[in-house]
């Protein structure tokens, strides 16, 4: 390398400086790939696993609440109450049993595990 130590100082301080200003780059540009990949994965997650936590949330809670409407009916009907209150406890049955279908359905269209799916074909 005697080609190195003929040059001039200034020639070797500008080489010096391009190369940490290439180096800088370079772990800029690999520093952003990695930046967008990263958000590209955390959407991916929110997309698909908050959405499918949010739907099991709440057919958990519609079956909560058709189990609760389910012994309310029987309760009513033992106790020879009104029609109308009756009718109000099976409209609200019916409306959260459809609710929970809905929301099932909507949790399936997600991308699914395999045991995932598994369990919402048992369910």
């Amino acid at each position: 390398m005697p080609w190195f130590l003929d040059m001039k100082l200034k020639s070797k301080l500008l080489i010096a400086f391009g190369l940490c200003a290439l180096i800088t780059v370079a772990v800029g540009v690999l520093g952003q790939s990695g930046a967008t990949r990263l958000y590209s994965l955390f959407r991916e997650t929110v997309d698909n696993n908050l959405f499918c936590i949010t739907k099991v949330a709440s057919v958990k809670t519609n079956v909560t609440a058709t189990s609760r409407d389910l012994y309310k009916i029987i309760t009513l009907t033992t106790l020879n109450v009104s029609q109308d209150d009756l009718a109000d406890s099976l409209r609200s049955l019916k409306n959260n049993q459809k609710q929970v279908l809905e929301d099932f359905k909507a949790y399936r269209t997600a991308p699914l595990e395999s045991d995932e799916r598994i369990a919402g074909d048992a369910f």
